[in-house]
């Protein structure tokens, strides 16, 4: 069952992402409908979301997309 959330979040990363909309949208009603409970799947979501965008912040300071000015 956890491969299979894993697999499910690494695709609505990749679809997600260049949006730059969090996957959580999706990725909660997907973790209800298989039958995880909704107050374990919110948290799973937002730190989906924090682990994301902290990875992307990470890169976009990397190459200097960021100004700090």
């Amino acid at each position: 069952m956890e491969i299979l959330i894993f697999i499910i979040s690494l695709i609505t990363a990749f679809k997600f992402s260049p949006g730059g909309v969090g996957a959580a949208v999706i990725l909660i009603p997907i973790l209800v409908s298989l039958g995880i409970p909704i107050s374990t799947a919110k948290p799973v979501g937002l730190f989906y979301n924090t682990v994301s965008m902290a990875g992307a912040s990470f890169n976009n300071i990397k190459h200097k997309h960021l100004d700090f000015k």
